[in-house]
């Protein structure tokens, strides 16, 4: 160096004073001291320090979830440069792939959390099916055969309310239920708390043999199981929000509905069925309707 020369101090290097933080060249998240001056100290320091701690956070966060498990090949440093602008020149990192690599990387624990999630879902659409429906194998495949159900008036093993719903069937009633607000939290890989907020129509004779109607709001409350793969429910409070006492409509369903065909029907004769065999027609009723929904 030489008299008159410029000097550009890179002050973010005091950063690795050995003098000043003990093993600076180490990464240490747990670290307290906090003297760091990467965005400068004092009145010095960068107004966008916080942003950009956050975006560092974030954008280390997002890298992760995106790569297999890693680390620092053996026998590799990573090379630096610096200058006002210091950063990382090479890092060779090694992929582990083998079964020997520790846990799961993020995305397949992420994935296999969405799987699950989506399965949890399927049962409880299953569960409207069989009970709007009537359809045993679909009302039976949302429970363990161990369950229990709090279920109004109804309390007990879930087999036994699958035979008084289907005993309902034979009184030729109409049920709508709709499953909204799926709220699962996981306490285990194998065991997850739901609450599915729903609406249920219900309409049909009471003992005395008068149509009744009624509009139910609420929630299930359900303890979910998964065995060998598969999630079904283990324990169900259904919980009431709200109840309307409606007053059903005198005219009979074929005058009501009018031109809208097909009709919903209890299992096997819904359309579905068809579609889910393959055997529904693939254009429906050509004639125009005089009204629409």
């Amino acid at each position: 160096m030489r008299k008159g020369d410029f000097v550009s101090c890179a002050t973010m290097i005091a950063n690795r004073d050995p003098a000043e933080f003990m093993c600076p060249d180490t990464i240490d998240l747990a670290r307290q001291d906090h003297r760091y001056i990467a965005f400068g100290y004092g009145p010095h320091l960068c107004l966008g320090a916080n942003l950009a701690r956050r975006e560092i956070a974030v954008g280390i966060h997002e890298r992760l979830t995106r790569i297999p498990t890693f680390r620092i090949k053996e026998g590799m440093s990573p090379m630096t440069y610096g200058g006002h602008v210091f950063g990382l020149k090479n890092l060779i990192l090694l992929v582990l792939t083998n079964s020997a690599m520790v846990g799961k990387t993020m995305d397949e624990a992420n994935i296999g959390e969405l799987l699950d999630r989506e399965a949890i879902r399927d049962c409880l659409y299953r569960y409207c099916r069989g009970i709007d429906r009537g359809d045993e194998a679909a009302l039976r495949s949302a429970y363990w055969p161990d369950a229990h159900d709090n279920h109004g008036g109804y309390s007990g093993p879930s087999e036994d309310f699958i035979r008084l719903a289907l005993g309902i069937f034979k009184t030729e009633p109409r049920h709508v239920h709709q499953i909204a607000n799926i709220l699962i939290e996981f306490s285990s890989p194998s065991e997850a708390t739901v609450e599915s907020y729903f609406t249920a129509l219900q309409r049909g004779p009471d003992a005395g043999g008068e149509i009744r109607q009624v509009l139910l709001c609420g929630r299930y409350g359900d303890l979910f199981h998964k065995r060998e793969g598969e999630w079904r429910i283990i324990a169900r409070t259904v919980i009431y929000d709200w109840i309307e006492q409606q007053i059903p409509p005198g005219l009979p369903e074929s005058e009501r509905f009018a031109s809208r065909r097909p009709i919903g029907a209890p299992y096997p004769n819904d359309p579905i069925y068809a579609l889910l065999k393959g055997t529904s027609p693939r254009c429906g009723p050509t004639s125009e309707a005089n009204d629409h929904d």
